[in-house]
């Protein structure tokens, strides 16, 4: 902005889900942390609000720009590499041993030999643990916060 840009292009948004996605949802441990941070989903009306205040400070002095919405993001590899398998038993968000559904994603940060080799997830006794899946109730808050989001950007561009 001390440049007082006439042009700018604001992609943001993606790591206020993809933290929390990548890592398997809200993790059971309450000390867990990524880059020295406990990943949640930014709030919609905070991140409503964090746009209000981004946007408005690039364009207080006349700057035209583009702003890219956020594609879904549980489409990308890391989410689908690994193809669910329904004979593995897995840690839900609420802590319990479930089986694991055509409709849940085994990350790809899902440790293979563990699977492979050590039986990792083929018994009730040693279920693959929460934060290398994310369930189809997951996906449903990633999916909602993004629409939100988007539908944010959306408003705020057409309004300048």
């Amino acid at each position: 902005l001390l440049l007082n840009p006439t042009f700018f292009s604001l992609f943001i948004g993606n790591n206020d889900v993809l933290l929390w996605a990548s890592a398997g949802g809200p993790s059971l441990d309450p000390n867990f942390q990524i880059m020295g941070a406990t990943p949640t989903i930014t709030p919609v009306a905070e991140f409503s609000d964090s746009i209000d205040v981004i946007v408005n400070a690039l364009t207080a002095k006349g700057a035209k720009g583009i702003i890219v919405n956020i594609a879904e993001i549980t489409g990308a590899a890391f989410f689908t590499f690994n193809k669910p398998n329904t004979d593995y038993y897995i840690i839900n968000e609420s802590g319990d041993t479930v089986k694991m559904r055509e409709t849940d994603m085994l990350l790809l940060t899902a440790p293979q030999d563990s699977l492979l080799c050590h039986g990792m997830g083929a018994t009730k006794g040693y279920p693959i643990p929460k934060q290398y899946t994310l369930t189809k109730e997951q996906q449903a808050q990633v999916s909602a916060a993004i629409a939100g989001y988007n539908a944010k950007l959306k408003a705020v561009a057409e309004a300048k």
